[in-house]
């Protein structure tokens, strides 16, 4: 007879938390081969993993923005659900970016931002409501900004697999 096998709660996170990042690293991967040599560097692009997240002011709870991986390559935009496309532009005081939603959300649509980048950490301040770019990185009250926080995600490197002659007996 045999015993079915469980799976610990440890076991299914690990597994679910590698393939989270899986996917968008080898569209990454692919879209990085695929650049022509002479395509000027995308500053933005690569993997973000969100650390904070202010909506109309009011701080996203943990649970909302833990494990929030925001993947920008090629002119592409994906985060969770949302799918689309973005474009840098320069329009004022800060640099700029234009979205253009059309996977994920509820219907199509563009939303303008700000961004800015230090090292390995980018903030985004996106104008939800889609009538501007935000002026400022911070999310007022009664407003439909929301500021992200990003590190940039660096995988893990793969283990190497154990080899049975290294196996204890």
């Amino acid at each position: 007879m045999t015993t079915p096998r469980t799976t610990s709660p440890n076991h299914t996170r690990r597994a679910l938390c590698g393939t989270l990042w899986a996917a968008p690293l080898a569209a990454l991967l692919a879209g990085c081969a695929a650049a022509p040599p002479s395509a000027p560097a995308d500053p933005v692009a690569g993997l973000w993993l969100m650390q904070r997240g202010v909506m109309a002011g009011e701080e996203l709870p943990g649970v909302t923005r833990e494990g929030l991986l925001l993947v920008l390559q090629n002119g592409r935009y994906s985060l969770r659900t949302d799918r689309g496309e973005y474009k840098l532009v320069q329009d004022g005081p800060h640099a700029g970016m234009d979205l253009h939603f059309y996977i994920g959300t509820p219907q199509e649509r563009r939303v303008k931002a700000i961004w800015r980048r230090d090292g390995d950490r980018l903030t985004i301040a996106y104008d939800l409501s889609g009538k501007g770019r935000p002026a400022a990185f911070e999310s007022p009250r009664d407003s439909q900004v929301m500021l992200a926080e990003f590190r940039r995600f660096v995988p893990p490197a793969p283990q190497p697999a154990a080899s049975a002659a290294s196996a204890p007996a």
